[in-house]
This record gives structure tokens, sequence and C-alpha cells, in this order.
């Protein structure tokens, strides 16, 4: 989206080409940026990310393209060389082995590996890893089943449901219930209203089948 809604704007409704901007763009740049180029509000964009349990991802958070000038962003209030903090050698109250996790102790909303769960966009997804760091662990079961059918996702590329095949239920979200189209063909077809989607996908299957043909 590149069009400002206006001071009044209408509450944002993202589309499925705009979550996966997101979702792609979040980790790696500046939010103020992200919301800007989307047409949005910073605060939109941030509450998307809640919902999504999108974070910055550490590495870049250290690195200068987060920084507004040198990558030496907040210098003055970093701890210094030689910091002595003021709760060294103290025992405060409440703070100790009464209150502290126990090894091993997991959290009441612990999901162990190969568990399921539906996110904020109405989605399936599967715990693959247990980094701690949830856009890692938590993957989204379509693009699973994609992958393990056909390889890895070509760059510019996502895997969507079929006209009517989205589903929820693992044993109905199957290949054949799914399709490989380019970010921007998405976004072309969320434009249209939905009795146009239809056409718009047919024309994808036909203009792909000519091409392999063509590649033949």
């Amino acid at each position: 989206m590149t069009k400002s809604r206006g001071i009044n704007r209408p509450k944002w409704r993202p589309t499925d080409a705009e979550i996966e901007e997101v979702r792609r763009a979040f980790p790696v740049t500046r939010t103020a940026d992200l919301a800007a180029r989307m047409g949005v509000e910073r605060h939109q964009v941030d509450k998307l990310a809640a919902r999504l349990g999108l974070l910055k991802d550490p590495a870049w958070l250290n690195g200068p393209e987060c920084a507004r000038t040198d990558g030496r962003k907040g210098m003055g209030m970093r701890f210094q060389p030689g910091h002595v903090p003021w709760t060294k050698g103290r025992k405060l109250p409440g703070h100790g082995a009464a209150t502290a996790f126990k090894p091993g102790q997991r959290p009441a909303n612990y999901k162990p590996l190969g568990a399921l769960r539906i996110n904020a966009g109405g989605y399936l997804q599967r715990k693959v890893t247990e980094t701690g760091y949830p856009p890692h662990d938590w993957q989204f079961v379509h693009r699973l089943v994609w992958i393990e059918a056909h390889g890895p996702i070509p760059p510019g590329h996502v895997v969507t449901f079929r006209t009517g095949r989205r589903t929820t239920d693992p044993d109905l979200l199957t290949v054949d219930a799914l399709e490989l189209i380019s970010q921007r063909e998405l976004m072309d077809r969320n434009r249209l209203p939905p009795e146009l989607q239809a056409i718009s996908q047919l024309r994808g299957v036909l203009t792909r089948a000519l091409n392999d043909r063509s590649k033949a």
C-alpha cells in the first residue's frame, strides 16, 4: 500500500499480502519506515506484529542499519567499561530462590515440539524448534506441506490456498489445496473484489502452464 488513509483513516484490516510483508520485513526494518511504506500508522504495524508474535532480529538491532546515524544510537545510556552496579554484593528482598524459576521449569503456556496452534491471522502453525524465538519456533503448516512436496519456496513467492480450500484442519491441509504464486500476484488478487479473485487465480494457473510448456 502506498496511498495514505488520511487523518481520520478507518481501522486497518490488513490483507494477506500486507500480513506477509509485515512478517517478512518487521524483524529487520525500522517500524516507522515500514509503516510509512505501507501507508499506515506506526502503532498499527506494532499491533499487527504483536499479534503475529514478531520481534526485531537481535543481530539487526545491534547493527548500523537500526541506528539513525552511525550505529552509536543510545551510547550515552549504556553502561561504560568499569561500571559497578549498585546492587553488587547486596541481597534484595524478594529476589531469591523462593521466587526464582526452578531448573527445568517451563511456563504454563509451554507447547511441545510438533504442537499445533492457530495464529492471530487464522492460519495453522506447528512448533518445529525450541529456540524461544516464536517466529522461528512456529512455522505455517501450509508452507511446511508445500516445502515437503516441492522443496524450498523461491524468493519473491508465497504459498497460498486455492479458492475455497483454506482450512485449519491438518487432515484437509494437503498439497493439492495449495499453490505457489508471486507476491505481486497475491497483492493484485487482494485488490480485486471476491467475485473476480477466482478469475485472477485461474489466469495465473493458465499463465504458469503456458510458461512450463514453452520451457519444455
